[in-house]
């Protein structure tokens, strides 16, 4: 047997990470390995990193039968340059070299002798990549080369942007064109990808995926860092700036974006959803017409269908990440102005407008939110998702998609309390509760919004989950509970987008609201948007899941209004990240907190009655407060034992290395950093809990 050769290694690690896109390559295979006389010039489009080059290797994997030549024309300046790859392209597939002598009639050769090889082939495919970089060679391709070819030379492009229908249609090609847009990668798609990388662990995956967005190139670059620097280089962000700066270069074609566009992008990526007036309110500037099209017809833009423009939500998490670290003064400006301009228009929306008011609300709630929010919950990157009444059928895949959608976030555990046990009770007590998603008429996910009344107390009463809850609540027929839910994995984030949305925007409306989750970050997110932390009705399973609450109501008072333009208090400014990044430097300071000026002036600001205390009275009592919540820890349930040595082993005793305290624990590091990073997320949530309590 011959030995591999480098390439073929190569090839078989790029066919094995290969996944998602089986709708395009269907569409691919039907369009361009027919025998018949129907032709369409296939155009596949997305941003950089999107996977367009994958897509077409792949196809060339797949249709091995075929003869399919590849042209990558991201150097072309001239005609000439493209029929010269071709030429390469015909000589190394075994055919014989073509010359043209008159350069008025060039490519002609070539197009007569493609026509003939498709002809005793029975068809060529011509893949060609990076389109939008050809620059005046794809003008004369379509108008003067691509109509020589006969039918049998079927034809894909590949570019940034769409193929101009508003140009095509006005020209013979009208008819004979199809736009494929890439979107990012779902849940389940990312999910095949990390496993193929080797990184199993649900955490890890989950972390890459908030990174990433779902765009195959970050996803990539981010599963590569890994597995080169380790988990824990990652998730504290160590590779994070590389990963973006590789992007930025990928997106943006190098970095060469426009001033004006980097501006409007700037503004943009505060927002779920823009236009040019929104825009043009955020820099205090008129923003021409032209300048605004143009910029909305970049490939990271995404056209709404009800209306507006959204930035591509990886692209957006970033840009705005960026702008917030290296201008925060203008950050903070352009922030006020949105919601000035989204208050602007609630003003002057007419009261039975509620279409227009369900979009003010969402506006106003991402502008507000957390990346948490954001990243999960308006995520939408594709399109047709409908929510309608449920059926009794759809309860068996509710009680089928439970338990894996809960263990895919975290705390990655399975719910021990019996929920789907409900289930059929529920339906006979109030059908209504149950809410189905659909996707191009196929079950997205099923979800619940229950109305807490005479025939469902009863039911909620004897669940342990929910008896305080219950025991606390006197009876009102505006009382509605936000109960389980399960969704098809590769319909995510979409689903939770569109359920949280629909709640948000409407279904909350004139009631009071219950929320209980044993899912980190959805209360906390929520409760920083207007709703209440309600503590006395959590639930800690035998397990040790953690079930949350949290409430609100509306039910004599507009959800507009509730959503905080400015947070309660100066503590619930902070974002989560940053409470654990400041949790982590008092540990690493722990031994010598009172010299620590800067940090001590930060977390004084943040807990009540503290802030003008003394270095020494202030960091004793972060010191007694962080030993009181260590001590409760040791007599929680084991992982939070284990959390509680961690921590106490290395940042309080000091005994050595990460490396010595895992040892020391019979912990693989892999399994230690989780701990440690659960540790760092739990103490921080204690020390600056997001409800308005004093931290006493």
């Amino acid at each position: 047997m011959a030995m591999k050769i480098v390439r073929q290694v190569l090839n078989d690690l790029q066919q094995k990470r290969f996944v998602g896109r089986e709708k395009e390559l269907a569409v691919m295979l039907q369009e361009l390995c027919g025998i018949n006389d129907d032709w369409c010039l296939l155009h596949i489009h997305g941003p950089g990193g999107i996977g367009k080059s994958a897509l077409l290797r792949a196809f060339q994997r797949t249709a091995q039968e075929r003869l399919i030549l590849y042209v990558d024309g991201r150097s072309f300046l001239y005609p000439t340059h493209f029929i010269e790859a071709i030429r390469i392209q015909l000589s190394e597939a075994g055919f014989s070299r073509t010359d043209t002598a008159d350069e008025s009639r060039i490519g002609e050769a070539e197009a007569e002798l493609l026509n003939g090889i498709a002809d005793r082939c029975r068809g060529i495919v011509l893949l060609l990549d990076s389109m939008d970089r050809w620059g005046t060679v794809e003008p004369w391709l379509r108008e003067k080369w691509l109509p020589l070819l006969t039918v049998r030379v079927k034809v894909c492009t590949a570019g940034r942007y769409p193929l101009d229908e508003g140009m095509l249609s006005a020209t013979e090609w009208c008819g004979v064109y199809r736009n494929i847009r890439l979107n990012p990668f779902n849940r389940r798609e990312i999910e095949r990808y990390t496993i193929a990388c080797g990184i199993a662990d649900p955490e890890m995956s989950y972390s890459i995926e908030s990174f990433s967005g779902g765009i195959p190139l970050a996803l990539s670059l981010a599963c590569e860092k890994v597995i080169m620097h380790g988990a824990r280089s990652f998730l504290e962000g160590g590779q994070t700036q590389a990963i973006i700066a590789s992007m930025d270069r990928a997106l943006f074609q190098d970095g060469k974006m426009p001033t004006p566009f980097k501006r409007l992008l700037s503004a943009a990526s505060l927002l779920w959803r823009f236009d040019q007036d929104m825009l043009q309110w955020i820099l205090g500037e008129d923003v021409p017409a032209d300048t605004f099209n143009d910029f909305c017809n970049l490939p990271y833009v995404k056209r709404f269908q009800q209306g507006g423009y959204g930035i591509l939500n990886a692209v957006r998490k970033w840009t705005n990440a960026e702008m917030e670290q290296r201008s925060p003064e203008t950050h903070a400006r352009y922030k006020q102005r949105a919601i000035g301009a989204i208050e602007r228009r609630w003003m002057n929306t007419a009261p039975g407008n509620e279409e227009r008011k369900q979009k003010l609300r969402l506006e106003k709630v991402f502008l507000l939110s957390d990346d948490f929010m954001k990243g999960f919950y308006f995520s939408g990157d594709r399109p047709n998702f409908e929510i309608r009444a449920a059926s009794q059928e759809h309860l068996s895949i509710l009680a089928e998609l439970f338990h894996p959608y809960y263990l895919s976030f975290p705390p990655f555990m399975s719910d021990d309390t019996e929920q789907i046990a409900l289930i059929d009770d529920l339906w006979e007590a109030e059908p209504s509760s149950f809410r189905v998603v659909y996707c191009e008429d196929k079950v997205a996910g099923v979800f619940t919004f229950v109305p807490i009344h005479e025939k469902t107390r009863p039911l909620f009463a004897e669940n342990c989950v929910y008896s305080a809850y219950i025991k606390e609540t006197p009876p009102d027929d505006k009382d509605y509970l936000v109960w389980i839910l399960g969704v098809q994995r590769e319909y995510e984030p979409e689903f939770s987008s569109a359920t949280v949305q629909d709640l948000l925007a409407r279904q909350i409306t004139g009631k009071r609201v219950t929320v209980l989750t044993p899912l980190e970050g959805p209360v906390e997110s929520i409760c920083r948007l207007g709703f209440e932390r309600i503590s006395w009705a959590d639930y800690k399973s035998p397990g040790g899941l953690l079930w949350k609450a949290a409430r609100i109501d509306l039910r004599r008072d507009d959800y507009f209004y509730r959503i905080p333009n400015v947070d309660s208090n100066e503590q619930s400014t902070i974002l989560p990240e940053a409470r654990v990044q400041l949790v982590k430097q008092m540990l690493e300071r722990y031994h010598g907190l009172n010299r620590e000026s800067s940090l001590l002036e930060t977390v004084g600001r943040l807990i009540h009655g503290r802030h003008d205390q003394s270095n020494e009275a202030l960091s004793a009592h972060i010191g007694n407060r962080i030993a009181k919540i260590l001590k409760e820890w040791t007599d929680g349930k084991s992982q939070e034992q284990m959390q509680e040595r961690i921590l106490r082993l290395f940042y309080i005793e000091r005994i050595g290395s990460h490396e010595n305290v895992a040892s020391r624990l019979g912990l693989p590091m892999s399994t230690y950093y989780r701990y440690l990073k659960k540790a760092f997320s739990r103490l921080a949530e204690e020390l600056f809990p997001f409800s308005s309590l004093p931290f006493v």
